[in-house]
């Protein structure tokens, strides 16, 4: 039993061979020696606890902080393992352990126990005594070895008259149950995030929190929007003139560093649009239909080069997915009012006014679009339901009624 009834005793047990220390002796036993040790260790390492304290209250993110953090930690660790190294080589256990009348002793075997064996178990024992479940099968070896006492062929023994019996069934089989379903939720969980950091890789956001960092993107595009839809919105803001030429190229580098092959084709046409260089922007525009010919990308490429007076047709069938992205509704919004088909110019402003960052082109775009329409009045023409309605919201809009 992990517990035994302490009133218990036996006349007839007697001492034969290694005696296995019971777990209780062993948890009071390093209590004990967390007492003991915590003002020795605290006292070595004041002077780097002071200067740490003070570097993170200055500043808590500065990297001499950091530093002293890791520095901390490592002292501490270090003057602890030479503790326990020393008691336990010099005198064959720790004072807790001492205490509790326990010992580590070479397993199997009687020999001294020698100082790498010593320093192998220490060693072992601060690393995985965070972790916890190394120290578990306290609760199911047989001779309560844990698997820093397997590692280094040590065994904590009791030098008093009545040993530990070991595990019962009950106990080794509830331990090892509950370990294996730590386990099983623990790979799940670390699968998880390994596929959850990989993601965030392939999306470069930690390669766009470096530059954020940097003030080297767009302060105007939202930080949580992921790739594609940062660079849509960003040639979209270009286009509508809430960007300039500098922010778009930094936003279509980031794509392209990223390595997003399905975004490449769009980082293209941005840096088209960006260029200052006629020759140069034009070289990158005729890339966007090499990397993705039947693409939304190369529709509005298609567009932009384009006199037709239907080429607005190209952004409406190109790729298949019709005007999805923010960038081919600003350039159909432009088209749409140009050309006076100004019922499709209502649809597109109303759903671009629901964008944030637009509201300066949906209105330009809009006095354009009522100019038309006022030009149509003027001819007689009827109106549709689509202009009326425009007219009217407009009129409302800025009390011209």
């Amino acid at each position: 039993m992990v517990y035994p009834d302490l009133s218990f005793q036996s006349s007839d047990q007697k001492p034969v061979g290694l005696r296995v220390a019971p777990v209780t002796d062993r948890l009071l036993a390093f209590m004990l020696d967390f007492l003991i040790f915590s003002p020795v260790i605290g006292f070595f390492v004041s002077g780097l606890s002071r200067q740490m304290r003070t570097a993170l209250l200055v500043d808590g993110q500065s990297p001499e902080g950091n530093v002293l953090w890791l520095m901390f930690l490592l002292a501490v660790m270090a003057i602890g393992i030479l503790l326990e190294t020393c008691f336990v080589y010099f005198t064959g256990g720790t004072p807790g352990q001492k205490f509790l009348k326990l010992e580590v002793r070479s397993y199997p075997g009687h020999a001294r126990l020698d100082f790498v064996q010593v320093l192998t178990r220490t060693l072992l024992w601060w690393v995985f005594t965070p972790f916890v479940l190394p120290l578990v099968s306290v609760y199911t070896h047989p001779l309560r070895r844990t698997l820093h006492d397997r590692a280094s062929d040590t065994m904590v023994v009791t030098l008093k008259r009545h040993g530990d019996p070991g595990p019962i069934d009950i106990e080794r089989n509830f331990f090892l149950s509950w370990s294996r379903i730590f386990l099983i939720v623990l790979f799940i969980g670390a699968g998880l995030s390994l596929l959850r950091v990989q993601a965030l890789l392939h999306d470069g956001h930690f390669l766009r929190l470096a530059l954020e960092e940097k003030g080297a993107l767009c302060a105007e595009i939202p930080a949580e929007l992921s790739s594609g839809a940062r660079l849509d919105r960003a040639v979209a803001y270009f286009l509508a003139g809430h960007v300039d030429q500098e922010c778009l190229d930094h936003e279509a580098d980031l794509v392209l560093w990223g390595k997003h092959a399905s975004l490449q084709a769009f980082a293209y046409f941005a840096k088209g649009l960006a260029s200052d260089d006629k020759e140069a922007g034009t070289a990158y525009l005729n890339k966007v239909c090499d990397l993705k010919k039947d693409s939304e990308f190369c529709a509005m490429t298609k567009f932009l080069a384009s006199t037709s007076p239907d080429r607005a047709d190209l952004l409406r069938t190109g790729g298949g997915g019709g005007v999805s992205s923010l960038t081919s509704q600003v350039l159909l919004l432009r088209e749409s009012v140009a050309r006076g088909k100004l019922a499709a110019a209502a649809a597109l402003i109303k759903n671009l006014r629901e964008e944030e960052g637009f509201e300066d082109y949906t209105t330009r775009e809009e006095v354009r679009a009522m100019w038309k329409a006022s030009a149509v009045s003027a001819g007689r023409a009827p109106a549709s339901v689509e202009i009326e309605n425009l007219r009217k919201e407009f009129m409302k809009r800025y009390e011209l009624e």
